[in-house]
């Protein structure tokens, strides 16, 4: 059985009603996760890519959808790219107002 990406969002939506900076933090990491995973999941599924071992999917990911053919790709690419930004900020910054 596959691990549903879904949960994830749904955790993400449920912690990010809640007021406290840590679910705040956890809710916007856990939606870049799902997100981010369903592309990936995507890109597997219809055939686009394969990826292998040690290899940085991140990059891989983006570039599958950056020299995609239809507009909604580049919206992805973006979107993902303003996610990651999002999320490591959440991560890895201290003293970041969440207001």
């Amino acid at each position: 059985m596959s691990f549903k990406w879904e949960d994830f969002e749904t955790l993400a939506c449920e912690l990010s009603n809640k007021p406290d900076e840590t679910s705040q933090r956890t809710a916007l990491s856990r939606f870049y996760y799902a997100t981010f995973c369903h592309c990936r999941d995507y890109l597997i599924d219809s055939g686009k890519t394969e990826f292998k071992a040690q290899q940085d999917i991140y990059s891989k990911v983006i570039n599958n959808f950056k020299e995609g053919y239809y507009e909604e790709s580049k919206k992805i690419e973006e979107y993902l790219k303003r996610l990651r930004v999002n999320k490591n900020c959440v991560d890895y910054e201290l003293n970041l107002s969440l207001d």
